[in-house]
């Protein structure tokens, strides 16, 4: 298990549930989605699949997906993002980082 200013990877994990439970329940109470919002939440949980559910994977993907859309807007190479991120990240295995780098471009669609 790692650490880092967050704190371990168990405690953002609780963290993490304990905000998707608060989530689900004010929904209940009467904060409602329209159903473009439901259909574009539903299509990221489908995107993310089993990376959904984990606080490691959606801090990776959304951190290259803020570094790739600052780095770009600064003309910094994909090497440089990338070097960026693993400096200040450096637990991530280098397969994750692959694999989420790949996926970055993808998340577009759900901002429109």
């Amino acid at each position: 298990m790692h650490s880092n200013s967050l704190g371990t990877t168990t405690d953002r994990t609780v963290l993490t549930k304990t905000l998707f439970d608060v989530s689900e329940r004010s929904s209940r109470r009467g904060t409602h989605l329209s159903t473009q919002e439901e259909e574009r939440i539903e299509a990221f949980k489908k995107f993310a699949g089993n990376d959904f559910g984990s606080a490691d994977a959606m801090e990776l993907l959304g951190s290259l997906f803020f570094l790739d859309s600052v780095g770009k807007n600064s003309n910094a190479t994909d090497d440089q993002i990338l070097s960026a991120f693993r400096e200040k990240k450096p637990w991530f295995s280098e397969e994750d980082v692959h694999k989420a780098w790949s996926k970055r471009k993808d998340i577009e669609r759900f901002w429109n």
